[in-house]
């Protein structure tokens, strides 16, 4: 995927002329400040992600966070960690994907005596 295929793309997307929703009426002009695009897998997405922290053994939800689709994941570990430290155990091991792999996020979980359960998982 190009510079220029992305640039087209964001052209495309930012000109609602003839273009419909799914109900088939037109689509308004709106700008999403927060949105922005990144490409997985040599295809182009545009949005947000969520970041989500859970306890595995009940499925509550500890920590939420939504960034732009360019932010890369890596750098919301120690976020997701720290805003799940509401309860009264401590946090004792996380399981993530290769997304939040990283030399920093082991260092942070091992300054916090905290389990590494990052997997290589294929999507």
């Amino acid at each position: 995927m190009s510079k220029d295929d992305l640039r087209k793309e964001r052209e495309k997307r930012e000109s609602p002329e003839d273009q419909v929703d799914k109900n088939g009426n037109p689509l308004k002009f709106c700008k999403d400040l927060e949105s922005d695009w990144t490409v997985k897998n040599n295809e182009l997405h545009y949005g947000l992600k969520e970041h989500v922290s859970v306890d595995v053994e009940n499925g509550f939800v500890l920590g939420v966070t939504m960034t732009p689709a360019s932010e890369h994941d890596t750098k919301y570990l120690p976020y997701l960690a720290l805003a799940s430290c509401h309860t009264e155990d401590p946090i004792k091991k996380i399981y993530a994907d290769k997304g939040y792999f990283g030399h920093r996020n082991r260092a942070f979980l091992n300054l916090n005596d905290i389990e590494e359960g990052l997997r290589l998982v294929e999507e």
